[in-house]
């Protein structure tokens, strides 16, 4: 299996459901070549929001950093960082795909 993350930031690309880009499900590719072909049509989808002078989706934003690699390679980065928590202001880690309403660093996640 492979993914495609933003080296920056060590974060997964999620997809759609639908038009295979943007946000919602974790993207897994069973080949490197499909992986490839989802970059390709996320770096196209840019370059046509620019061309017609509309604003690239912001999931869109760092999509000349991303990288391809295999869920082997991609599980040894260190994928964890440091936050404080919401409601006691203590330091914890997390990994850096958890959702935002998911992390204890959240108001979403205690109000709900």
């Amino acid at each position: 299996m492979y993914v495609i993350y933003n080296p920056k930031r060590n974060n997964q690309v999620e997809r759609i459901p639908g038009n295979g880009v943007g946000v919602m499900k974790s993207a897994q590719f069973r080949s490197e070549g499909a992986a490839k072909a989802c970059l390709t049509r996320m770096r196209k989808k840019v370059a046509e929001a620019k061309l017609s002078g509309r604003r690239a989706p912001s999931w869109c934003a760092d999509v000349a950093d991303l990288v391809i690699a295999s869920q082997e390679d991609y599980r040894e980065l260190d994928t964890t960082v440091e936050k404080e928590c919401f409601m006691t202001g203590e330091k914890f880690t997390e990994s850096v795909n958890t959702p935002y309403s998911c992390s204890r660093a959240s108001e979403t996640y205690w109000s709900s």
